[in-house]
């Protein structure tokens, strides 16, 4: 089905090391499990964060390092949004804003946080919020809280085909659409596509059957998008023997110099232009 083909999509585009999933009678269903598992690379580590969690307690000698090394409750809810949010608050790993740029709504001191995570906030993404808890958590009792999320690095992700998809269109999602495609256009600061290079699409031959907004939404795609069945099939970033990186046809062309060019070129591979 639809979902299932976007998961798969994602899971082989990003090729995870580690994977969050709830725990409890209410958590992730076996179905869920086997298909995290067969479609993430072998060595994937997963790890099951039950609804209800004991934070470790700190044993550091500096009281003020202790408390803010630990929680303010022993039992504390990884999925909570809101207990999420109260957290991020009290270790500060975003700059507070001032009072003269505080938003009207509900949602204070947030607008120097990265623009993802705002925008999941302001618009009530509590899927998105609940996961991020769970990673916030996840990161805290493994002590690397602070160093990541002080980065402030947070990026949209929305899965291809995702056009038309039905009736739940909001401005929201259009919101995050465009974030997603201005991101997806350039990795480590550097554009996919020559913006200012023009592009010779041949002679315009539109069908006269065609619908012509149809038309309009199909000649501003400048790239094919793979599903995650296709990249699994095909051996782009990984062979389907044992799932690892040898045999793929990365591996077969990826003779770059630097991390940045490798990232560059499995960019390159992972949305492969169909236009001169």
């Amino acid at each position: 089905d639809v979902l299932r083909s976007r998961m798969q999509t994602l899971l082989a585009s990003f090729g995870p090391s580690e994977v969050l999933y709830e725990g409890g009678a209410n958590g992730a269903s076996r179905t869920l499990i086997s298909l995290l598992k067969s479609s993430c690379p072998h060595n994937t580590t997963f790890k099951s964060v039950q609804p209800v969690e004991m934070f470790p307690k700190s044993f550091a000698i500096d009281p003020n390092d202790r408390r803010m090394l630990e929680r303010v409750k022993s039992g504390v809810h990884p999925w909570d949004s809101d207990e999420a949010l109260k957290e991020l608050h009290r270790k500060g790993y975003y700059p507070r804003s001032s009072r003269k740029n505080e938003p009207s709504s509900g949602a204070e001191g947030i607008s120097r946080w990265p623009e993802i995570l705002r925008s999941c906030i302001q618009g009530g993404a509590t899927l998105a919020l609940q996961s991020f808890g769970a990673a916030l958590y996840y990161l805290q009792i493994s002590l690397v809280d602070a160093e990541i999320l002080s980065m402030g690095i947070v990026k949209p992700y929305c899965p291809p085909n995702n056009v038309d998809s039905g009736n739940d269109k909001s401005a929201a999602t259009d919101h995050l659409q465009d974030m997603y495609s201005k991101e997806s256009h350039q990795i480590d600061g550097r554009s996919l596509v020559d913006a200012e290079k023009p592009v010779d699409f041949g002679p315009s031959l539109v069908p006269a059957s065609l619908d012509s907004s149809v038309y309009e939404a199909e000649s501003n795609i400048d790239h094919m998008a793979l599903d995650g069945r296709t990249l699994t099939n095909l051996e782009i970033l990984n062979n389907i023997t044992s799932g690892g990186y040898q045999g793929s046809l990365l591996s077969k062309i990826d003779v770059t110099q630097s991390p940045h060019g490798s990232r560059l070129l499995r960019a390159w591979l992972l949305r492969p232009l169909f236009r001169k």
